[in-house]
């Protein structure tokens, strides 16, 4: 191959790495923040020039839609939670008992640091 070829190649792989890495860092992002009623309200009164009546009827559906999106999460949460324990109980029976202390000890670091984000972006 000619160095022209390796250098597309290369530029090539760099722009697909950085593609995959920003794709996975925004939706990593996205997923881990509620959504923010005052800052769509904000930006929907701005954009679509909303009357004060529009304004306050959208009001209230952004914060209704709030509310059930938070009930939606925290279910999601109880099922994930209980698939998990139960994936976790069946990974446990194989090992032994000096390895189910080690896995003890990464579920620990795992549901803290799992807690942590939880409590800081989701209500």
């Amino acid at each position: 191959m000619n160095r022209k070829t390796i250098a597309y190649a290369l530029i090539f792989l760099l722009g697909a790495t950085a593609g995959a890495l920003g794709d996975r860092w925004s939706c990593r992002w996205a997923a881990r923040r509620p959504p923010n009623p005052a800052r769509i309200e904000s930006r929907l009164t701005r954009e679509l020039s909303l009357d004060d009546s529009q304004r306050a009827k959208l009001h209230r559906i952004l914060e209704d839609a709030s509310a059930r999106l938070r009930e939606i999460h925290r279910r999601a949460r109880e099922d994930f939670e209980a698939q998990r324990r139960d994936d976790h109980g069946k990974i446990r029976a194989i090992l032994d008992p000096v390895q189910q202390a080690k896995f003890d000890a990464l579920t620990r670091k795992w549901d803290e640091r799992t807690r942590r984000a939880t409590q800081r972006n989701w209500p």
